[in-house]
């Protein structure tokens, strides 16, 4: 239920994202999902906090980057407690990763709800047209040297506006022929995507971490 009349709804649209409904929407359904649980809180404060950077190497080394906040506490606690029976003896190093990467995994499926859409509508594939124009050939080539293939627009439309604006902010260095960690996040939301519209949010959520398909190449 709405806090907001329909008159005071526009007014926020109009005012705070120029008319633009979908952007409001999306916004507000972001921010439903940054919202963290005590408990979360709680254990990222007080287990095993000496080990958060240990952890954050774990997760960055499988995903390729750190997400927000809001993705990753919900599994620090248990990656942290897998990190320690490492460092203690208690289990092995190839246990060590195998134990991690079910957590990160977690993190990873949470990452990447804000991308189950079907199907997008017309005006997202009118903001493919008309968002900065200037960079769409250094995205979606960039994303073709990368991938091997030039994706379906379907899987990667949000992610290239997404890297569009980046490179617009003129705030990330993009090498020539290196990924960074925002190409990897954009490959890894596409490959989630394909699998997702081709066979269902369970295959996708159980698809392997981008890590191990570079590691097989």
């Amino acid at each position: 239920m709405s806090v907001y009349t329909e008159e005071e709804l526009q007014k926020v649209i109009d005012e705070s994202f120029g008319g633009n409904k979908r952007a409001y929407y999306e916004a507000a359904a972001k921010s439903k999902r940054e919202i963290i649980s005590f408990q979360d809180l709680v254990a990222a404060e007080t287990v095993l906090p000496h080990l958060t950077d240990s952890g954050h190497e774990l997760i960055n080394f499988y995903l390729g980057y750190i997400p927000d906040n809001f993705d990753t506490l919900p599994q620090e606690a248990f990656i942290r407690t897998v990190v320690y029976q490492f460092k203690n003896g208690s289990i092995t190093k190839d246990e060590l990763f195998e134990q991690a990467a079910i957590h990160i995994k977690e993190i990873r499926n949470n990452v990447m709800k804000e991308h189950l859409q079907e199907g997008f509508d017309f005006e997202t594939y009118q903001d493919y047209e008309s968002f900065h124009p200037e960079y769409r050939f250094a995205v979606s080539d960039r994303l073709k040297m990368f991938m091997g293939y030039e994706p379906n627009l379907e899987h990667s439309v949000k992610v290239e506006l997404m890297l569009r604006q980046q490179m617009a902010n003129d705030l990330c260095y993009f090498p020539d022929d290196e990924m960074t960690s925002l190409d990897i996040q954009a490959v890894s939301i596409i490959k989630y995507r394909k699998i997702l519209l081709t066979d269902g949010k369970a295959a996708a959520d159980a698809s392997p971490l981008l890590v191990d398909t570079l590691l097989k190449n």
